[in-house]
């Protein structure tokens, strides 16, 4: 019985490893990208260019300034104004570049 738990509790630690290992190697960004989250629907701060299919505006403009300040590119990822928190929340932006007010 005794064997049986050690084997339980190692099996169950290399599992927890494997796991955090995982997850870790997902986090790793590229430190020089600034992934922005926006919702384009909102003018004249974020919108779709229509003729050039580019988003621009206002947020989009002060945040191309922070970022060359950063020396850094960005990665602008369109989305529900809804999920916006939910995906920082979870990393998967890193800052949001859109009309956050109550």
């Amino acid at each position: 019985m005794k064997i049986q738990n050690i084997i339980l509790i190692i099996l169950s630690i290399f599992f927890i490893a494997v796991l955090y290992k995982k997850y870790q190697v997902r986090l790793q960004k590229n430190p020089n990208v600034l992934i922005v989250g926006t919702s384009a629907d909102y003018p004249p701060y974020e919108f779709v260019n229509t003729k050039t299919s580019e988003i621009v505006g206002f947020d989009i403009d002060v945040i191309s300034q922070i970022a060359e300040h950063l020396n850094k590119k960005i990665v602008i990822k369109n989305m529900p104004f809804t999920s916006l928190i939910f995906a920082l929340l979870a990393g998967d932006i890193d800052v949001i570049a859109a009309g956050m007010s109550p």
